[in-house]
């Protein structure tokens, strides 16, 4: 699917977290325990990440489309549970940090899911990174605009006394 606005990426000056990775078809970016996640470039290359440097639990990844053009650039990483609700999002072709911010209240400590798509926003098609609260609190989605970083929306996926978490 393309976007009806492509955009060329500004370049990230956050400080750098990985050597520059490709996201290809044949990449795979996987936790790998420890607060570690694994980027196998397509050619082989391996590299191990620690995005928050000092947290060792799970971390929750997905890959994003920030310009809109159909192709993953970027990875969007949260802490699985434990820490702060913090988010970064990683630039392939740098390895610098593009963004890094709280997907809820820095006070929740539940962690989160994540995942990013192309939805329809307001009659236009917007590529985004949607944050599902974990275990604990109410069953929040977050949506934040994928190039901007820009909170867009929240929502309830279930009725506002569950507190399961949501898996997004």
């Amino acid at each position: 699917i393309t976007l009806t606005n492509t955009r060329t990426l500004p370049t990230p000056t956050g400080p750098k977290i990985a050597e520059p990775f490709s996201l290809r078809a044949t990449s795979v970016v996987a936790g790998v325990g420890g607060g570690m996640i694994s980027i196998k470039s397509a050619g082989g290359a391996e590299q191990f990440v620690e995005p928050f440097p000092g947290y060792t639990g799970s971390l929750n990844m997905t890959t994003v489309d920030r310009s809109g053009d159909g192709i993953a650039d970027s990875i969007a990483v949260m802490v699985a549970g434990g820490a702060q609700p913090a988010v970064k999002v990683i630039d392939a072709a740098t390895g610098r940090e593009a963004a890094s911010f709280y997907a809820f209240a820095p006070e929740f400590l539940g962690g989160g899911t994540l995942a990013s798509g192309v939805v329809d926003l307001n009659g236009q098609l917007e590529s985004v990174i949607l944050i599902g609260a974990g275990s604990g609190a109410e069953p929040s989605v977050t949506v934040f605009n994928a190039f901007d970083f820009l909170f867009e929306r929240a929502f309830y996926a279930y009725a506002q006394q569950y507190k399961g978490g949501v898996t997004v």
